[in-house]
Formats: C-alpha cells, structure tokens, sequence
C-alpha cells in the first residue's frame, strides 16, 4: 500500500473538517515571506526585536558588525523555523487530503500511473524539504561556530602582544640598545586584523544576499503549494459528497483520526521545546559575542598609546646616548683641550636614565592593572562557555527524545496503516458496490469523465511543481558550494593568521638578540671610559715630572740624566733641520 512505503507522511485521516484542516495552510502562507523575508509569522514577531535590542546594547566601535551579524542569525532561525511548519502542514494538508481516499479509489478516478505519479510527487517534495532542512540546520550551526573569528583571535591575541612589547621595549631601555620597529609591527599587525574583518563583513553580506533569495524562492513554492492544497481539497470534497463509507467505517476513521492527532500534538510538543532550546542557545551565544566584542577596544587603545609614549621616550634616550658617544669622541681625540665637557655630560646623562626608568615603571603598573582586568573578563567568557555547553547537552537529549517519539510515532502509524488497509478492503467492497449501482446512472458517468478531465489538469501542475523543486534543489546546490568557498575562505585565513604569529615570534627573537648586543656595546664602552681614565692619569704624571724637572732647571740645578736627554732631543732636532719657533724648548708630549 502508499502509506507502508512512504517512510514521513502520516495514516490515512478523513477530509478536512471546517477550519481546522484550512488554518494550516492559511497560516503557514501568511508566515512564509515573498518579499526577501518582510512578512513574519505571529509567534516569531517578538523575537528578532529582542535580540535586536539586546545587541544594540553592546558597547564598542564594532557596533554595526555585532547588529549585522545578530539579524542574520535571526534570519536564519527564522527562515529554519518556517521551513519546519511549512512541512509539517505539508504532511498534514496531503493526509487529510487523502485520508478518505484509498488506493483503488484513486487509480479509478485518476488512473494508475497518475496517481503512481502523484504520490511519488509528493515524496520526492518532501524528501527535499527534509534535505534543505537539514542543510540549513548545518549552516546556521557553521555560522554559530564562527563568532571566533580572526577578527576576535586579534582583538583577543592583542593585549598579549602589546604585553610582549611593552616587556621588550623595557628591557631595551634598561640596555639603551636600538629596537624601535616594535611599533610599526603593532600597526601592521592592527592594519592585518582590519583587512581580516572587512572580507569577514563581505562575506556576511553576500550570505544575506543569499538567505534573501532564498526566502523569495520558498515564498513562491508555498504558494504553488496552497494553490495544489486547494485544488486537492476540492477533490477530497467532492469524492465525499459521490462516495459516501459506512457510518461504521466513518466511526473508525475518527477514531484513528483522534489517536493521529494526539500523536501529531506529542509530536509538535516535542518540537517546540527544541526550538525552545535552540533560541535559548542562540541568545546565549549572541550574548557571547557580544561580550567578546564589546568592551576589548578600550584597553587595545590604552596600550597602543603606552606604547607610543615608550617609543617616544625611548627615541630621547637614544638622543642621549648619541649625544654621549659624541662627548667621548671629542675626549679621544682631544683629551688635554676638552676636559671638561666629557665630565659635564657624565654628570647630566644619569638624572635623565633614573627619570625614564620611573617612567617605565609607571608604565608597568599600568600594563599589569590592565591584564588583570583581562583576566576578569577572560574567566566570564569561561564561564558563558561552560553555559553554552550545558545548552547544547540539553539540545542533544532533546534531539534523542525527539527521535524516540518519532519512532514510537511510526510504529503506530504502521499498526494504523494496517488496521486502514483492512477497512480499505472493506470500503473496497462496499464502493464495488455502490460503482454496480451507480453505472446505471448517466449522470454520475458524465461526473466521472469530468473528475477525469480535472485530475488530468492536477496531474499537468504536479509535473510544473516537480519542475520547480528541481530548480529550487539546484539553487541550494549552489548555496552550499557558497557556504563552501567561505569555509575554506575562514581556513586560508586562520592559517594566514597563524603565520603572521610565527613571524612576530621570530622578530621577538630578533628584539632580543639585538638587547644582548646593546649590553655588549655597553660594556665596551665601559671598558674604553676606563682606558680614557688611565691615560689621563698618566699624561697628568707625564706633566707633573716635566714641571718639576723646569723648575729645578730653573733654579739652576739638573739632574744628569735629564741633561743627558735633553742633549740627546737637541742633536735630533739639529740633524732634522726642523727647528721651529718653539726653539730648543721641550714639547709637552
């Protein structure tokens, strides 16, 4: 029989009775949007507003990425929340179309390749459905799982690099060695993440584009959908008002009908508390974001400019330094005519090195009250973790319980298929019948050939309905090939990421071989300084003696060595010929 091979549909009910089988499809066409998803159903007309407003909330200068992205992912819930109860009416709208009407009913008025064709028809729609459900499902999950995005990895990995620097440049200070490229590398690491968050921004939008387009096509299949409800409604009408069942068989078809529906409400229940679940998981993980975003720019700014007052401290420092090696300079090369500039600078230099050490210790304090207000926000987004992991266990025994009602559902179902087989064999019998006597009736041939003629038209729009599920299927095809492209471009990009953070580790190596290399120099000067000081001392000596040997010349008395060298200079002076206007006198050196 159709209903033992048609693994979702539900038993055979009767027709639709009153409004109860006509505000289905009413209100899933009113909840399905035609406009690029304007009209919202009234359930869900609360819930983009609240979301909205806890996201505009946020503080920051992302504000407009963090409103983006929430409508987004609201759209995607949405549009997953409609195509849910567009197919359950869909289930529902085709049971009890065809509740009344067995399988040799069927192949009498449309014949039976056509309805052969209608029933597969339907499976083949709802078997999509269930895919391009399923497939939604995956890429809101894809979406959700992106908040950690390169973007946030930067804003996140920034505090820590400009703690890195910030330890560097001290160090660098205290060693007086060069390493003021620190700062261009922060920028370039900020201008990277910049570039990071604008492909990001693009690629939300060109998803928007897509759910916009994506909704427009499911409004024009849902009203394909009503106007094939309708016309079926009309001939479930019909057939009720011409083959009338026993009011015995009516009683058992309400029954089953009842015991349907209490399952369909168990059912629908179940579903509910998902979706329940499923928005409270989604507004936690929006608050994740938010918090993740929102407050971490004031501190980044805080510490790029602590960075530029370091660099700028450390230029003067240099400045010094150079000013120094200047002084030591002049003192190599005229050590007797400048004495007393190398001392001034010795004295002014180490008033200014104690003021920046201050500075840098300020400094320091500050980078640590930052961290540590860091790591208070670090450990509430541990904890907001550990709440959206507790909500997706609940999601996951949820979906458990959902299938374990979902089987019972169709064990039942397949016991009330049975018992339905064996009233459509009685029913079967009886229409045989009722077909004996109604052959003498001309009237009731002519009403055939026209049931005929229409179900023909039926069958022409169910082949247009096929046509357009294939090409509905084929759009999705090409959404997910999308979804796809951005995958792989979010991994090009977390990889780009990872390599730009070896790069920065590989030029701290750099800062640091280049601090040793500072100590070293420092140390040479030291040494030189040292040496400078011992040939003072000793030209001092050099001069002292030679006072004293004038003198006692002076005074008329000379030591005979003394004598002896003086004769000796004398002599080398006269063979040079190079006697100046000094005379026979001693140089000083």
């Amino acid at each position: 029989m159709y209903y033992e091979a048609h693994g979702r549909s539900q038993p055979k009910q009767g027709p639709p009775q009153g409004p109860k089988s006509e505000i289905p499809g009413e209100a899933t066409g009113q909840q399905l949007t035609t406009g690029g998803g304007q009209a919202r159903g009234p359930e869900h007309a609360d819930q983009p507003h609240a979301g909205q407003e806890e996201r505009l909330k946020a503080p920051g200068p992302e504000r407009a990425d963090t409103v983006a992205e929430a409508v987004g992912t609201a759209a995607m819930s949405q549009l997953l929340l409609q195509l849910r109860e567009e197919l359950a009416a869909v289930w529902r709208e085709k049971d009890a179309a065809l509740g009344a009407l067995s399988r040799p009913v069927l192949e009498r008025v449309l014949g039976a390749s056509r309805a052969e064709a209608t029933a597969a028809a339907w499976e083949k729609m709802e078997a999509r459905l269930e895919q391009v459900l399923l497939k939604l499902d995956r890429a809101k999950a894809g979406l959700q799982a992106t908040p950690v995005t390169p973007a946030q990895e930067t804003r996140e990995g920034a505090p820590k690099a400009g703690s890195e620097t910030i330890t560097e440049e001290d160090g660098e200070k205290e060693t007086g060695a060069p390493g003021t490229q620190r700062g261009g590398l922060w920028q370039a690491a900020a201008a990277r993440g910049g570039l990071a968050k604008g492909m990001l921004e693009k690629e939300v939008s060109a998803l928007r584009l897509s759910n916009s387009n994506l909704l427009e096509e499911l409004g024009e299949l849902g009203r394909e959908r009503q106007r094939l409800q309708g016309e079926l409604q009309s001939l479930s009408q019909r057939l009720q008002r011409e083959f009338v069942p026993r009011p015995v068989a009516q009683v058992q078809l309400q029954q089953l009908r009842r015991s349907v529906g209490l399952l369909t409400d168990e059912l629908a229940s179940e579903k509910e508390a998902t979706e329940k679940l499923r928005r409270h998981l989604a507004t936690q993980s929006s608050g994740l974001r938010g918090l993740a975003r929102g407050p971490g720019s004031e501190p980044l700014q805080e510490l790029q400019a602590c960075i530029s007052a370091l660099v700028a401290r450390h230029r003067e420092a240099q400045q010094v330094r150079a000013r120094l090696e200047e002084e030591n300079q002049r003192l190599r090369g005229a050590p007797a005519s400048h004495p007393e500039p190398g001392t001034s600078s010795k004295v002014t230099a180490p008033p200014e090195v104690a003021a920046l050490e201050q500075d840098l210790g300020k400094l320091e304090e500050e980078l640590r009250a930052v961290q540590a207000s860091m790591r208070g926000k670090s450990q509430e987004i541990g904890k907001l973790k550990q709440l959206l992991y507790q909500a997706t266990e609940e999601v996951a025994e949820l979906r458990a319980r959902e299938a374990a009602s979902l089987r019972q559902h169709e064990r039942a179902r397949s016991s009330l298929a049975a018992q339905a087989q064996a009233w459509g064999q009685e029913l079967k019998a009886l229409l045989e019948k009722y077909n004996a006597a109604c052959r003498e009736v001309g009237r009731l041939q002519e009403a055939v050939a026209d049931e005929r003629c229409r179900s023909g038209d039926l069958a022409a729009r169910a082949t247009e309905q096929e046509r357009q599920a294939s090409e509905m299927r084929g759009r999705s095809e090409q959404f997910e090939k999308t979804v796809g492209l951005l995958r792989e471009k979010m991994e090009h990009l977390l990889g780009a990421c990872q390599d730009k953070e070896t790069k920065i580790k590989e030029l701290l190596k750099k800062v640091e071989q280049l601090s040793e290399e500072g100590l070293a120099v420092r140390g040479e000067n030291a040494r030189l300084a040292s040496q400078l000081r011992d040939s003072q001392k000793n030209h001092e000596e050099i001069i002292a003696t030679y006072r004293n040997h004038l003198l006692s010349a002076a005074q008329g008395y000379m030591e005979q060595d003394v004598y002896n060298i003086l004769l000796r200079i004398l002599s080398r002076q006269e063979k040079r010929g190079s006697a100046g206007p000094e005379g026979p006198g001693i140089p000083l050196l």
